[in-house]
């Protein structure tokens, strides 16, 4: 089951933060979940935040299905914390074999 938990978090100055996307749940069965997040700028006066986003993607071609250790389909679809005008993974899912598929999906949903 999906457990919503909503909260903040301070990442230490010697670690680094991973945002692991709806690919890694889909191809992971469902253990590991993409999760929704903002990052917000800081309070502080002065203070300033430095990120380095690196996106990394399957081979275009790369299968998406479901490990055999997967929770149900339903279950690794399943994407009840989204903010409102995000497009359902299960919707994004529908008809897909590759990565590519996927890819081209949510490229859609997003600029209907």
């Amino acid at each position: 089951a999906v457990v919503s938990t909503q909260s903040t978090g301070d990442i230490p100055s010697d670690c680094l933060a991973i945002q692991l996307g709806e690919t890694f749940q889909v191809l992971s069965g469902g253990l590991l979940r993409a999760t929704p997040h903002c990052v917000r700028s800081s309070k502080h006066p002065g203070l300033t935040r430095e990120q380095l986003a690196v996106f990394m993607d399957c081979a275009p071609e790369q299968e998406m299905t479901l490990p055999e250790y997967s929770l149900s389909r339903d279950e690794v679809l399943s994407t009840p914390f989204l903010p409102e005008g995000v497009p359902q993974l299960s919707s994004r899912m529908e008809g897909v074999r590759t990565y590519r598929d996927f890819a081209n999906n949510t490229f859609q949903a997003y600029l209907q």
